[in-house]
């Protein structure tokens, strides 16, 4: 009984631990961030709501993906010409 007590102990113990590497990965590397910058590679400024629909994610998280990358200055936002409410985000060209 009390070996069956210690086993779970340590598998708990492990699940927390792949679970706290699982947090830090996602840090570490954002896949969403990557699929901005993949689909703003060809040169083209698009709308976060075009990105959103190609990435199928919610706006939200495509907004708050866009101000981390333009905060690290890899992407710029300029006003839509054709919808003055909007703007679209492009590749920097100050990379």
């Amino acid at each position: 009984m009390h070996e069956r007590v210690d086993v779970e102990e340590f598998a708990g113990a492990v699940m927390a631990l792949v679970n706290l590497i699982r947090r830090g990965q996602a840090k570490a590397f954002d896949t969403e961030l990557v699929a901005v910058m993949q689909l703003l590679g060809d040169g083209r400024a698009l709308l976060p709501s075009e990105i959103a629909d190609v990435l199928g994610s919610p706006r939200s998280s495509v907004t708050r993906r866009i101000q981390a990358l333009e905060g690290t200055g890899k992407i710029e936002i300029r006003p839509d010409p054709d919808d003055g409410r909007s703007y679209r985000v492009a590749v920097s060209l100050s990379r």
